[in-house]
């Protein structure tokens, strides 16, 4: 990732306690498949970070509740702002198991329909 630019505080309202940053990332033209379903990992990710500053037994709750799974302790002890990339594609395996990256006709995971076409 590159740093282009800081942002200040005062362009947000309200103003946070924190610095932000303009910053670029370039990914690889070519990687390996996911071992997780892509809706699965976003579904994970976000819930994750819904309650940030929760532990993962806590913010996983309701989704280890439906899928009937337990975390491992060294797991739920954990916050999401710990975690790696890649523990997150083990995490949601941990839930949901392996699956393709994409279904059959599943076009976009990560952008709602609003934001228009590919």
């Amino acid at each position: 990732p590159v740093v282009n630019f800081k942002i200040p505080p005062t362009v947000f309202y309200p103003q946070p306690k924190v610095d932000s940053a303009m910053v670029t990332v370039d990914f690889p033209p070519t990687r390996e498949p996911f071992p997780v379903a892509a809706a699965d990992l976003r579904r994970t990710i976000t819930t994750a970070f819904s309650q940030r500053r929760k532990m993962m037994r806590s913010s996983l709750k309701t989704l280890l509740i439906q899928e009937g799974v337990e975390l491992p302790e060294e797991w739920g002890k954990r916050r999401p702002e710990e975690l790696k990339p890649e523990e997150f594609l083990t995490l949601t395996e941990m839930i949901y198991g392996k699956k393709p990256e994409r279904m059959e006709g599943e076009t976009r995971v990560w952008r709602h329909m609003k934001h228009g076409e590919w």
